[in-house]
């Protein structure tokens, strides 16, 4: 059981400070009037970088370029955030695809994706084993699935421009890549870092949020 002592130093710790401030902000975002929405979600996601960002020089973690390769992927879908927000407040304009965000959008999420299958690749080493066949075969058939209902319908839609068709099949591609890194995550969940375990849970909320 934690003792008094104990707890007063986690409590003192800079990811329990960041922690507390954090759930502070959403639950203050969802207050928050619509017109300002879009800065704040910028605020706090940028905040939730320079934490990343801090906690890599902090505690130099192994294999740390595949940790800044994720920061990297995460600070250009921020690019995207920051022209949506511009868009919004400055130019009084919703963006309409395609629009210059989609670039730093996919280019962030395919990088977020590499580097999460590399952080798998470095602490999962393990060759050929069931978890990696379960991963290939759920990703296959996800993707099989995409590609029919999703992916097929928008690409031959003549309705719209071919840059729209390819942007529009280019996010269903990146999810895969995503879903590929959460469920190999999954699958070797006893495995897994606390830090890990709360990649895993980012990607799956994040996967989700793209879904719905």
């Amino acid at each position: 059981m934690m003792n008094t002592a104990t707890l007063s130093q986690q409590i003192r710790q800079p990811w329990f400070i960041y922690l507390m401030l954090s759930l502070m902000a959403i639950g203050v975002y969802f207050l928050l009037p619509a017109s300002i929405l879009s800065l704040a979600y910028l605020i706090i996601v940028s905040a939730s970088l320079v934490a990343l960002a801090y906690g890599l020089r902090r505690n130099r973690p192994i294999h740390a370029q595949y940790w800044y390769l994720l920061l990297l992927g995460m600070i250009i879908n921020e690019i995207g955030d920051a022209l949506w927000a511009y868009y919004e407040i400055v130019l009084k304009i919703a963006p309409t695809a395609p629009w210059l965000g989609d670039i730093f959008y996919l280019l962030g999420a395919l990088i977020v994706g590499i580097s999460v299958l590399l952080l798998v690749w470095a602490y999962i080493s393990e060759g050929i084993s069931p978890a990696l066949i379960d991963t290939a075969v759920i990703t296959i058939s996800a993707g099989i699935f995409l590609t029919s209902f999703v992916i097929k319908p928008y690409f031959t839609n003549a309705d719209h421009s071919l840059a729209l068709r390819l942007v529009s099949s280019a996010y269903p591609v990146i999810d895969l890549l995503l879903l590929t890194a959460l469920v190999r995550l999954s699958l070797s969940f006893r495995r897994l870092t606390f830090s890990l375990w709360l990649l895993t849970a980012s990607i799956a909320l994040n996967f989700v949020a793209d879904v719905i």
